[in-house]
This record gives structure tokens, C-alpha cells and sequence, in this order.
């Protein structure tokens, strides 16, 4: 009788630990939703903004030779717009590594942008990547756009590994070839160029039609 009390006891202590963890789960799920309309709202108007629309309308107007050089390098309006721009997607990309905006919604309504501005700013971001390698500070912050790359490489699989669920789901028929976009970095490649896209890469037509 008193192992089955105590076998008793031991199940309702078990039990009642699982209910609190599913409790403390299930507040921090309600509050993380209660703020992501919040977040998503204010991310979408800024995305919208007409600055903002203006900085992006600049990069897409900017020469190859504009952007061979880092962030400090870049000229007047250019310069502004690459920060502005760059930032707000490495923020984007913040914001859903830490759960705060669901990535489904990013990559559906944001994709084509920011691989765009991706390819755009890609000799840039190499630069100021080798620069900041060259800093001797081991408290100077070396990575740069870690958030914004880690978005790239989502949208590659989605289009990727997913391409056909993807496409069912848009009712598209293909977003881009299936075959992978970032290729092994060769051994010894300076690490400000790993996981850049190859310098041949221009994305593909899919991206640019796709959500």
C-alpha cells in the first residue's frame, strides 16, 4: 500500500512538473505573439517608407566600381543608403533568429528584395568582411551582415530543397534551379569571403518573379 501511495505521489509530482513547464511554454509563446503584430507592423511601415524606398532605389543605381570598396569607403548618398538599407535587413534577420518575426512571413514578402540588394552590395560586404579581419582589436566586432547572410541562406533553401512545395503552395511552377547556389568555400579562402555568394552568381530569374 505504501509503495503504491508513494508510486502515487511520485506520478502526481511528475505530472504537475510537466504542467508547469507547458504553462511557462505556453506564456512565453502568448507573449512573444502578443508582440510580433507590433514588430511586424513597424517592420512592414519602415519597409514601405518612402526613405527607405529611395535608399534601395539608389543601390540599384549604383556601378560595379561603386561599391569595390568597404562601408566607410563608399560616397555621399551611396554610403547612407548602404547602411540604412543593409542594417534594416541584418536587423529583419535578428528579429527572426530570435523568434520575434516568424520566417515564413520574411521570406514569402521579402525575398526578392533582399537577395536584390544581396547581389547588389555583395562587393561591398566582401570589402568592409576584409577589413574588419585586418583590425588587430579582438573586441572590434569582425562580422558583419551575419543576421542578413543567415536570411540569404534560408531563402536558398526554400528555393532549393523546397522548391517544389514552394511552388505548389504560390502556384508557381519553379523559383529557381534546385541545384545548390552557395558551394563549398574552397580550403584556405580568406574567411570575410566564406559564405558569400560565388562571384558568378546573379541569382536567377526565378527570385526576381518569386515572392
Amino acid at each position: 500500500m505504501d509503495k503504491l501511495l508513494q508510486g502515487l505521489t511520485a506520478g502526481i509530482a511528475i505530472a504537475a512538473l510537466i504542467v508547469s513547464f507547458w504553462q511557462a511554454y505556453r506564456s512565453r509563446l502568448v507573449a512573444r505573439q502578443a508582440t510580433a503584430g507590433p514588430v511586424l507592423a513597424s517592420v512592414y511601415n519602415q519597409f514601405r517608407d518612402s526613405g527607405f524606398r529611395q535608399a534601395v532605389a539608389c543601390l540599384h543605381t549604383a556601378s560595379t566600381s561603386d561599391l569595390d570598396s568597404d562601408f566607410a569607403s563608399l560616397q555621399g548618398a551611396l554610403q547612407d543608403s548602404a547602411y540604412t538599407v543593409c542594417y534594416f535587413f541584418e536587423y529583419i534577420g535578428l528579429l527572426v533568429a530570435f523568434r520575434h518575426l516568424d520566417q515564413e512571413i520574411v521570406l514569402d514578402s521579402m525575398s526578392t528584395q533582399l537577395i536584390d540588394i544581396w547581389r547588389i552590395m555583395r562587393p561591398a560586404i566582401a570589402q568592409e568582411r576584409k577589413t574588419r579581419s585586418q583590425v588587430p582589436d579582438p573586441y572590434y566586432g569582425k562580422r558583419f551582415l551575419p543576421h542578413y547572410e543567415h536570411l540569404i541562406a534560408l531563402i536558398t533553401l526554400r528555393v532549393g530543397a523546397r522548391t517544389d512545395q514552394v511552388a505548389r503552395r504560390n502556384g508557381l511552377y519553379s523559383l529557381l534551379p534546385s541545384h545548390a547556389l552557395y558551394p563549398e568555400t574552397p580550403v584556405g579562402q580568406p574567411e570575410h569571403q566564406r559564405s558569400l555568394p560565388p562571384a558568378g552568381w546573379e541569382g536567377g530569374e526565378g527570385v526576381s518573379q518569386g515572392r
